[in-house]
């Protein structure tokens, strides 16, 4: 079995066949999908399995990491991550537990006095997690 596209109109593959919509340089064609399951079936054995295998595991993984994670949390140590980087291409030497210290010592009344160190810890703390999912993927 051949991994390049079908040639030509119509083609036929087991995946499915792409369909010409239109003639000319506007035209496109669609891609049909073949009905599942796919007949023969797919051979899940040898090399194929283990791939399988491993990328199961894998994205079991990354689901059992991403259940302990707010999505807000996460999205705002991103938003800041971003505006670190963007300060040291102009030539701001600021971490990223700088800036949410000078945040917390900004709006002090927003953050209680057991939450202001917080931010700080959870920055690097988002950043030893970044290399934990990072190597458990390699």
């Amino acid at each position: 079995m051949s991994d390049q596209a079908p040639a030509g109109p119509n083609a036929l593959t087991r995946a499915g066949r792409l369909v010409q919509q239109r003639a000319g340089p506007d035209g496109y064609a669609a891609f049909i999908p073949a009905p599942l399951p796919p007949v023969p079936p797919l051979d899940l054995s040898g090399r194929r399995g283990g791939l399988l295998e491993r990328a199961s595991s894998s994205l079991g993984r990354l689901d059992g990491i991403s259940r302990g994670i707010d999505p807000d949390r996460l999205l705002y140590m991103y938003i800041r991550k971003d505006a670190v980087l963007s300060s040291q291409i102009e030539g701001t030497q600021l971490t990223l537990a700088e800036l949410l210290e000078s945040e917390n010592e900004e709006f002090p009344a927003q953050t209680s006095k057991r939450s202001r160190g917080t931010s700080a810890r959870f920055g690097m703390a988002c950043n030893s997690s970044t290399m934990a999912i990072r190597s458990a993927f390699v």
